[in-house]
């Protein structure tokens, strides 16, 4: 159970709307739980289990109901939503206080309302189904109030061809704002953009820092086995050969991908970091290796003195 809750939690976010004005001081102050989930940014597991231990101390969750229909308190009707999502996995009550919260002012939870539209679509009837336009008006005005995971699901809709709504442009738009909203591997997915793409060989000094800022971030083997590629085919993203480089970061995307349980591997990048580390020091001096090392010592010492998002 335990699990299925932390599953279903970690499509949650919401935080505090500067458009919720119809909630009182006093009637937040009742309700507000120790700390409030965001799923996709840095580290939220600390905050979705007091979230989760929150609902389930409430022996009478009514409460939020009843806070939420006779006292139009938007948060209290977010609160009655998560129960059901989380508790009771009755969607479709979730679903209408999460449209009621949305109506009150608490814009964030429009996140929620894209989201079973996009991913649920069965729970709802043709003249209840919502538009993709109408999904991505709900998840811009959730993205304006502060919520990144309607910023991601955005950049998502934007970028991938079966939402029938792609437009680069706001892609990039959208990921420079999940950048600053702190999104988990925004920094690389913006890059990605850059160099997979758009194959924008212009930006591929500004796909670099990406990179190395997300992998320092997040400590993400993508982001290492990115800078391989790009250092190895020049003509491909419009860098410079750089054999020194590519060998650390092979050894980098070795020792990341050394800690990766269950975590399926691309076919078309399997063993490149291997067969990197075995073929690149043919190419090298004695000097360039003792290089090579430096590099891979210098990014390992900054990984592990890296602090994530605060």
């Amino acid at each position: 159970m335990k699990s299925l809750i932390f599953s279903l939690l970690t499509l949650l976010t919401i935080g505090c709307s500067a458009s919720d004005t119809v909630i009182t001081t006093e009637a937040i102050a009742a309700t507000e739980p120790a700390s409030i989930v965001h799923f996709d940014t840095a580290n939220p597991e600390k905050e979705a289990n007091n979230f989760i231990t929150f609902l389930e101390e409430n022996d009478d969750p009514t409460r939020f109901q009843l806070e939420c229909d006779q006292k139009n308190i938007a948060k209290s009707c977010y609160y009655y939503a998560s129960y059901h999502e989380i508790l009771t996995e009755d969607i479709n009550q979730a679903y209408g206080y999460y449209k009621k919260a949305y109506d009150l002012g608490l814009k964030q939870t429009g996140f929620f309302i894209a989201k079973f539209q996009i991913f649920n679509p069965e729970l709802f009837y043709d003249d209840h189904r919502l538009t993709i336009d109408e999904n991505i008006n709900y998840l811009k005005q959730a993205s304006d109030a502060g919520s990144p995971d309607a910023t991601r699901l955005l950049m998502l809709i934007y970028r991938k061809p079966e939402y029938n709504r792609v437009d680069y442009d706001q892609a990039e738009y959208y990921n420079k704002i999940a950048i600053k909203q702190n999104v988990k591997y925004s920094r690389f997915t913006l890059a990605f953009l850059y160099t997979n793409h758009l194959k924008d060989k212009s930006k591929i000094d500004e796909s670099i820092e990406l990179y190395k800022e997300d992998l320092l971030v997040e400590k993400n083997w993508e982001s290492s086995a990115a800078l391989l590629a790009i250092y190895l085919n020049p003509e491909e993203f419009g860098s410079n050969t750089d054999y020194v480089k590519a060998l650390a970061y092979a050894r980098i995307t070795r020792d990341l991908r050394k800690n990766i349980v269950n975590d399926p591997i691309n076919d078309r990048t399997a063993n490149v970091d291997d067969e990197a580390i075995e073929l690149l020091p043919r190419s090298l001096t004695y000097e360039q290796l003792q290089q090579a090392k430096a590099l891979y010592l210098e990014i390992t010492e900054k990984m592990n003195s890296q602090s994530t998002f605060k």
